[in-house]
């Protein structure tokens, strides 16, 4: 079956990579067709993963057939000219409609929705199957019962836990206020956190509550010691604190270091995200993909999906 996934334009490239990461956790078959901008096309299936996807907006089906049930048609314009939208959704409709017999149009309440993307003149028509009005307003830090401004937005935090392709569980070493503990908690994960302070161990299991993630493995520690705290995860998936200056001075190059190195010994398998470019070659990872990510002028992040041979 021919999918194709209307990412994200904040970050296509990052949006493509967790479609991808996806299909390698589930272990489902894909090739990709088509990538560019924000249309990707693969030859693969639907299964039920795909649900925890956050930098996607709608997945189709480009192989697709109409029931009889009301429909819709709507048209989207990426990168593209002066094109008439509602002209071509009346077009497409009555195309379909030639095809498939006097099948009903509701605009307001369809039972199915063809969209159709035009992207630099090319059009891109299938069947919605995925949709993904996730409520990450609702759950930005500011509305949590514990507060603290660092906390990443919850739409990157999922797709971070989605990058480090974990199927049951998810450790965060630096798990601050747990704002990527809580995304992996509703995606059905088991969530393991760790944090030097004490005020921010007992945020997060605040936070994990308020969000009904009962189940959950919180301590106070020293992120250069996990291995004492857990002896085995499945993957690493964390936000480096940085302070208020990006660059790496000596002190903080001794913690990610230390920090490193305890990740090796508890996991294959990271994404770590950090203020600044770091050489994770250098301390035995191999670097799967790295992006960066620009919060404002003076601060970037760099995520970056690791694996231990």
């Amino acid at each position: 079956m021919r999918l194709l996934f209307y990412l994200s334009g904040e970050h296509a490239g990052m949006a493509e990579a967790e479609v991808r990461a996806l299909l390698e956790t589930y272990h489902v078959p894909w090739t990709c067709l088509f990538f560019e901008n924000q249309v990707a096309v693969y030859e693969t299936e639907v299964f039920p993963g795909l649900s925890r996807l956050s930098m996607t907006h709608k997945v189709l089906s480009l192989d697709f057939t109409l029931s009889r049930r009301p429909f819709r048609v709507r048209v989207k314009k990426l990168l593209s000219g002066d094109a008439d939208s509602l002209q071509l959704e009346r077009e497409i409709a009555d195309t379909l409609q030639q095809e498939h017999g006097r099948i009903p149009v509701d605009l307001e309440n369809p039972e199915q929705e063809i969209y159709c993307i035009i992207q630099k003149g090319t059009r891109f028509t299938g069947k919605t199957i995925m949709d993904f009005p996730y409520s990450y307003e609702e759950r930005k830090p500011h509305f949590r019962p514990y507060f603290h401004p660092s906390s990443i937005h919850p739409r990157i935090a999922r797709a971070l836990v989605n990058l480090g392709r974990c199927s049951v569980e998810v450790l965060d070493p630096f798990c601050g206020t747990g704002g990527i503990l809580i995304e992996a908690g509703l995606m059905g994960l088991e969530v393991k956190g760790l944090d030097v302070s004490e005020d921010m161990v007992a945020g997060t299991r605040r936070n994990l509550e308020h969000f009904g993630i009962g189940a959950h493995e919180v301590f106070q520690g020293d992120a250069t010691c996990v291995q004492d705290y857990f002896c085995e995860v499945e993957s690493v998936v964390t936000d480096v604190p940085y302070g208020k200056a990006s660059r790496l001075t000596s002190a903080r190059k001794i913690l990610y270091e230390k920090t490193f190195d305890s990740i090796q010994n508890i996991t294959k398998k990271a994404c770590i995200v950090l203020s600044c470019p770091y050489d994770f070659e250098r301390i035995g990872y191999s670097t799967r993909e790295h992006f960066i990510l620009h919060v404002h002028k003076s601060l970037e992040r760099h995520v970056y999906v690791l694996s231990v041979e």
